[in-house]
């Protein structure tokens, strides 16, 4: 597969650009205007475009760095499930694939963690030993199907002070 540079692009893009601005100069030179007032209007106008040009060639750029941003944020939520695409240009496809692999790493290491709070609740919950959790003002933060049977509770109990 032929891996796009933004390098390419860039460097690419800004040489067209340049002799866009070469053809305006020798056609304003060819129809005769004077030489200072068209090289300082073609001077002006490929100043005044250059932003916008160079906006253009790095888009692909920009929204891959946007995305990325977008992701991090979703990890700070807690939400692994985001990748990005690939836009194919090689600069980009190494941060791209080490995000995408970070996320992967983070979503599994999640998914491990959740199976087995799963499976120890799943034991605490089914041992005839009450367990109730407090915390430092002594709310309860936990407590197994025993606890609420020995407290003779039909609710949960936590939140409640104990």
């Amino acid at each position: 597969m032929f891996e796009k540079s933004i390098y390419k692009r860039l460097l690419f893009g800004l040489i067209g650009y340049f002799l866009l601005f070469i053809a305006i100069i020798i056609a304003g030179i060819n129809m005769s205007f004077p030489i200072d007032a068209w090289l300082l209007i073609s001077f002006i106008s490929f100043t005044l475009f250059l932003p916008i040009v160079l906006k253009q060639l790095l888009f692909p750029l920009n929204e891959t760095f946007s995305a990325i941003k977008d992701g991090v944020d979703a990890f700070k939520d807690k939400d692994f499930s985001i990748t990005i695409q690939n836009q194919e240009y090689k600069e980009i496809g190494r941060f791209v694939k080490i995000y995408n692999d970070l996320a992967t790493t983070l979503r599994s290491e999640r998914m491990g963690i959740f199976q087995r709070e799963l499976l120890l609740d799943t034991v605490i919950q089914s041992t005839p030993v009450a367990l109730v959790l407090t915390d430092r003002k002594q709310n309860i933060v936990y407590s197994n199907t025993a606890a609420r049977e020995l407290l003779q509770v039909n609710q949960q109990l936590k939140g409640l002070n104990f």
